[in-house]
């Protein structure tokens, strides 16, 4: 089993903090992860497992608890079979369960495929309206079709609390504007699988609006030709498979990169002109087929937020000294208040490119660098909607 990024212990003290950890695991696992948790001061209240004994008891024990005041986390082999039994006695994931291979406010509760365009995808059994998540009646010929596209503080799948999306199908029929929104956000895309996506899976949906909710994948650029790193490891992956044969995957230049100021020192003109340039094509696009759209530029912790909360002050501490992350802060940071100069320049001159990167500033709603809580969506959706009645478009 692999053991969960530093980063992600800081989410299981967060959690022990306020809740009863409870432990569901098996014997081979037991000991390894009791030594962790002791390690890194986490009472365990009690162990769980399918096969009681000595050390750990009944599954079923679950049954007498109330689910407002514990967290199971699981150490196991399969962890989608516990999740199904788990879910079957009423336990919801990312609410009262958590994967240790994965500890954080993410839950994913739709799993990623491999996609040979967009690098991966998510299965969401929606038919034609596959990758995307519905909110309203997609068969209802008189709603607005609106289009929500990002990464992964636009997927509806990702957290169990509600996405931006919903709440702003929600904020419309408040208004009486009856729509249905498509969110077609996948978590870790950029500027380059949104457009890519848009042109295969969104135009024929025929959508009326398309928001792109996007900027901070696009900070840090991967160094490797593919659209992302899960096409990198399928790739390599594929040529290991076929050594001898002569396959190369490494040579071809799988993303969108046209149009990149190559000839700039700048990281964040690169970085920026990368994704400009794929925000202005999806534009392009969408007024080819008369759909009204606009490019949202997102809110990022490291954008040079002043006021800092407490969860916010000790996220980014921890983040600094562990794990992945403690060479990319202090270099996001930069990247992210050079990035956010230039869309704020870039906005004044386009219609369609919205700046909110200041919308949290006064706001205590982010979970980690990006990602923001169900009050944060709201925000965001609220924000959306003036947006929208700003244009006329509702």
């Amino acid at each position: 089993m692999r053991i969960i990024r530093d980063c992600d212990l800081w989410f299981l003290i967060q959690d022990a903090k306020n809740k009863r950890i409870i432990l569901y695991t098996d014997t081979i696992y037991y000991k390894e992860i009791c030594s962790l948790f002791y390690h890194i001061d986490v009472k365990i209240d009690y162990a769980i497992s399918d096969q009681e004994n000595e050390e750990l008891r009944s599954i079923y024990d679950l049954m007498y608890e109330n689910p407002d005041e514990i967290m199971i986390v699981i150490a196991k082999d399969e962890f989608f079979r516990a999740r199904k039994k788990l879910e079957g006695m009423g336990f919801k994931l990312g609410v009262n369960f958590k994967d240790i291979r994965r500890y954080s406010v993410e839950c994913s509760s739709a799993p990623y495929y491999y996609d040979p365009i967009c690098g991966y995808n998510l299965y969401t059994d929606g038919g034609e309206h596959n990758g995307f998540q519905v909110f309203g009646n997609v068969e209802d010929k008189n709603s607005i079709r609106i289009l929500t596209m990002g990464g992964s503080t636009t997927d509806a799948f990702l957290y169990s609390f509600r996405s931006w999306s919903e709440f702003l199908h929600e904020a419309l029929i408040a208004e009486g504007v009856n729509n249905v929104v498509l969110c077609g956000g996948v978590s870790g895309y950029s500027s380059a699988e949104e457009l890519l996506k848009l042109i295969r899976d969104g135009i024929p949906l025929q959508p009326d609006i398309v928001i792109n909710y996007t900027g901070s994948n696009d900070i840090k650029l991967d160094d490797h030709p593919y659209i992302n790193s899960y096409m990198k490891r399928i790739s390599n992956y594929l040529e290991r498979q076929n050594r001898g044969v002569g396959t190369r995957f490494n040579s071809n230049p799988f993303g969108v990169t046209w149009g990149i100021e190559m000839t700039s020192d700048s990281q964040a003109d690169v970085n920026y002109s990368f994704w400009y340039n794929n925000e202005k094509m999806i534009h392009a696009i969408c007024g080819a087929y008369e759909i009204k759209h606009v490019t949202i530029y997102q809110p990022n912790l490291c954008n040079g937020k002043k006021n800092l909360s407490l969860y916010e002050k000790e996220y980014l501490l921890n983040s600094c000294y562990c794990g992945v992350q403690k060479q990319s802060i202090k270099e996001n940071a930069e990247l992210s208040m050079q990035f956010r100069r230039k869309v704020k320049e870039q906005a004044v001159k386009e219609e369609w490119i919205e700046d909110v990167s200041d919308l949290f500033d006064e706001q205590d709603v982010y979970l980690d660098r990006l990602h923001v809580n169900e009050e944060g969506n709201r925000l965001i959706a609220e924000k959306v909607f003036d947006i929208m009645k700003n244009k006329e478009w509702i």
